[in-house]
């Protein structure tokens, strides 16, 4: 057992949710994010004119988002110890949840072309902004997916030995929660626009709640392992 490893791992959400703040919010600016209200001129001015602290934070933010597959990894082992044998639930939260990333680099590479010619056509720079947008909003069906999984997991365990049933009901909470940025292709203002209170801010909150708290259980589960296998070694 390498519960140095595993740490390490657990370790990147942490890491990813730091670049995150800093390249997605504090250097492209994207916190709160362009309305999709605006015209392709203002898109377009507000690509031209953050150009190289924006495409800084782009690049933070896709290099983070690849941190997210380790978490998941770790995840997903300690989830197994819970749901026993053939743990389709703890494999089914890896697999959404790393494509979860896929999702984070995708808009990352198209705002990053909208940046790298801002003198281009600002319909085709629109274009780009808001094909980024519906990638990071509205693909919201995989981390669904992957918090639906941990809570059934988690319920359907005879124990709480790996990771609390309360931890279960706030993964089927944060799914919940997730489901109204759905809504996000039916408007360009109001609360349910992708800068909107339920669009954006309920979406990034649930997320940074999400994260947060399985990651603080995450740690937890980490060390009760070793303990449990340092119980078992020899006098």
């Amino acid at each position: 057992m390498n519960i140095r490893n595993q740490l390490i791992c657990a370790w990147s959400v942490p890491l990813f949710m730091v670049m995150l703040g800093v390249g997605f919010g504090l250097f492209a600016g994207y916190i709160p994010p362009t309305p999709p209200s605006d015209n392709a001129q203002e898109v377009a001015d507000f690509y031209r004119d953050n150009t190289q602290l924006l495409r800084t934070g782009i690049v933070l933010t896709m290099l983070g988002g690849a941190l997210l597959v380790p978490w998941v990894s770790v995840f997903a082992h300690q989830l197994a110890r819970m749901e026993g044998r053939p743990a389709v639930m703890a494999r089914t939260q890896m697999l959404a949840g790393a494509m979860v990333a896929i999702i984070i680099v995708i808009p990352c590479m198209l705002w990053s072309a909208a940046a790298y010619r801002p003198d281009r056509d600002p319909d085709l720079v629109l274009l780009l902004s808001d094909v980024g947008w519906f990638f990071f909003i509205l693909a919201l069906s995989l981390p669904v997916v992957q918090m639906s999984a941990i809570a059934i997991a988690i319920l359907g365990a005879p124990d709480e030995k790996v990771f609390p049933r309360w931890l279960g009901y706030a993964n089927g909470w944060f799914a919940l929660l997730l489901l109204p940025g759905a809504l996000c292709t039916f408007f360009k203002d109001g609360v349910f626009a992708w800068d909107g209170l339920l669009g954006w801010w309920l979406t990034i909150l649930t997320f940074f709640a999400f994260w947060s708290v399985n990651s603080v259980m995450l740690f937890k589960a980490i060390r009760q392992e070793a303990a449990e296998h340092a119980a078992l070694q020899p006098a």
